[in-house]
């Protein structure tokens, strides 16, 4: 009940202070009562808790105009984060561990280093087999399958014999 509430009043266009401040007290109850019922706290829950009150002040017209596209955008990218961090229990230290992990995809620095190492590293083949070694392998392989056929034929012949001699003990009588 609370969250629905909380969603409807982020709706508000060109909101007073006073909308703005109830909107966070309504948040904050919503995110309380999700920890006190044991539920993780999710991207979208720390966006609303975090976030979206502040940009309701600063952006003009209210916070309204952009929900559609932030929620979408947290919908496709928050999902990764989701999974990733499915089991943790400690809500500040993912929160640290994501921002550094955010920063460091924006550094200009990190991107070209990625880029290099894609560049370097995908498309490259295995590194072929020497002849010498497939043929080895493959004699290996030919040997081993004469082998199991030699043994295979000895456990039928065997079977067969006893098989005869005891057909002959039982059933002759």
């Amino acid at each position: 009940f609370l969250w629905n509430k909380a969603f409807s009043m982020i709706n508000k266009r060109n909101p007073s202070n006073d909308h703005c401040n109830e909107t966070q007290r309504t948040i904050d109850l919503s995110v309380e009562q999700m920890l006190r019922l044991g539920l993780p706290l999710t991207p979208k829950g720390h966006g609303m808790l975090c976030h979206i009150v502040y940009q309701m002040k600063m952006v003009p017209g209210g916070a309204a105009l952009m929900l559609e596209y932030w929620v979408e955008h947290y919908h496709q990218v928050a999902h990764q984060y989701d999974v990733y961090w499915r089991g943790m229990n400690n809500i500040q230290r993912e929160a640290e561990i994501r921002a550094r992990m955010e920063r460091t995809f924006r550094n200009k620095n990190s991107q070209q280093e990625k880029a290099r190492v894609v560049g370097k590293f995908t498309g490259v083949q295995k590194r072929k087999r020497r002849a010498e070694t497939v043929e080895a392998e493959e004699k290996v392989k030919v040997e081993r399958e004469e082998a199991v056929t030699k043994m295979m034929r000895l456990l039928v012949c065997s079977f067969q014999c006893n098989h005869d001699w005891f057909h002959v003990l039982c059933f002759t009588n």
